[in-house]
């Protein structure tokens, strides 16, 4: 996908009222992304995003995992995607970190604490799991 395909998408994907409809589009994204038909820093971005807003737990279960997929995938080609890296990485860190937080319940919190895992890198993201190792199970 070209940028603007992929402005087009982007705040809209939570339209879809159907669930499945939602799992199967951001899935097909993904897979793009992962044969590069589209770029992976912007499926980080646009799953990001929509992983902040998606209320399904499912289908935010099935974000977490691409995220750190995507991010993993990054990673494995450095030096070429050291730049998207070290810009990507500090975005999901926090937003990981902020919503395991402030999660409603454990599950939710899991997950976002899974993709922190994912993703941790550096002495931020180690003193942040530092942190985290000591604090309840919903990480408040």
């Amino acid at each position: 996908l070209d940028d603007a395909a992929v402005a087009a998408i982007k705040g809209r994907v939570g339209d879809l009222q159907n669930t499945l409809a939602r799992s199967m589009l951001m899935d097909s994204l993904h897979d793009m992304a992962i044969r590069g038909r589209m770029s992976l820093d912007a499926y980080v971005q646009l799953a990001a995003e929509e992983a902040e807003r998606e209320q399904n737990f499912r289908v935010l279960a099935q974000l977490t995992r691409s995220i750190a997929s995507v991010m993993d995938t990054i990673h494995r080609l450095m030096p070429e995607s050291s730049a998207v890296l070290a810009q990507r990485t500090p975005m999901v860190m926090e937003l990981a970190w902020r919503r395991a937080r402030s999660a409603t319940d454990a599950d939710r919190a899991r997950l976002w604490f899974d993709l922190l895992v994912a993703v941790s890198a550096g002495e931020a993201g180690q003193q942040r799991l530092r942190v985290c190792r000591t604090c309840s199970t919903a990480w408040r």
